[in-house]
């Protein structure tokens, strides 16, 4: 993959602030492909910004899902793994991106059930990840996201998978219609019960995407209604929780730069799951001590 190239997905809005995601997420694809050693993927993570190494990581798991996807052997794509012990939600997300990416185009998939995994002892916690990297690839490469695109995501296999879905969805359109918030707002009012999981998912996207620069992550969200305020405020919370989840050597980095507001979203998410160890129930229970918290 040429670095930047957009998976033929359907951009929109201010495409300046996705070209450096595609850039990195290329870059990490290439090295799944080309299946590095884990030496070469740290060398070639450490020549990628701080702010877009989980989008190089979400590109490797992306890789490595394919060619496990269209060679094998096996069953899931961690055998091909070369990774250090982090970025696991990126390389789930990576792996379910894969799979919608694949859907579109008619390739091969990895199965995303539990018997398929056996040997993956954390695919039991982070499997909606998968779901939502799936519903992201749909969203950013179909034609038109009509309100039965967003309804068919209540045929996943259960409820906590539907509402993961939907975070995904919501992380799609903000790669439809980047800093625009007249279309984001159209696209979250397709599909009423879908739309504060998309909002959560499109406060994510928000904040990932320009994680670097706390007072334009601000902006972003106060830019949108305030309806949506508080669902984008989680979601932002969740990205930067994710990021010190996936790479602790940020943590520093990331409370310097996000008090106020959004800090304190970080930390409600990272008190939400703090010992909390049933990896059946992590991702349910995550949501539901967040949006009750702030539901008032």
């Amino acid at each position: 993959m040429r670095a930047g190239t957009p998976l033929l997905f359907h951009q929109g809005g201010r495409t300046e602030i996705l070209a450096p995601i595609f850039a990195a997420f290329s870059a990490g694809i290439g090295c799944g492909i080309e299946a590095v050693s884990g030496e070469t993927l740290r060398r070639e993570q450490d020549r990628v910004a701080w702010d877009r190494r989980v989008f190089f990581r979400e590109g490797y798991g992306f890789g490595i899902c394919g060619m496990q996807a269209m060679f094998g052997p096996g069953s899931n794509p961690e055998a091909r793994n070369r990774g250090d012990a982090g970025y696991r939600i990126m390389h789930y997300t990576g792996y379910g991106f894969w799979n919608g990416f694949a859907a579109t185009l008619g390739l091969r998939r990895v199965a995303e059930d539990a018997a398929a995994w056996t040997d993956v002892p954390d695919h039991t916690r982070f499997r909606p990840f998968i779901a939502g990297g799936r519903s992201f690839a749909l969203i950013a490469r179909t034609k038109t996201v009509t309100p039965a695109l967003l309804a068919g995501f209540e045929r996943e296999a259960t409820p906590v998978l539907t509402e993961a879905a939907w975070h995904g969805c919501g992380r799609g359109i903000w790669f439809r219609a980047a800093a625009d918030p007249a279309a984001l707002v159209d696209y979250l009012s397709l599909y009423p019960p879908a739309a504060k999981a998309m909002a959560l998912g499109l406060g994510v996207a928000m904040t990932f995407t320009q994680i670097a620069n706390p007072a334009v992550v601000l902006r972003t969200i106060e830019a949108m209604p305030d309806r949506f305020h508080e669902d984008l405020q989680i979601g932002s919370g969740v990205a930067l929780a994710t990021m010190i989840h996936e790479d602790r050597q940020e943590e520093s980095r990331v409370r310097a730069l996000y008090t106020g507001t959004l800090g304190s979203r970080r930390d409600d998410v990272l008190a939400a799951v703090e010992h909390f160890d049933d990896d059946a129930r992590w991702y349910s229970v995550l949501r539901e001590r967040l949006v009750p918290a702030h539901s008032h």
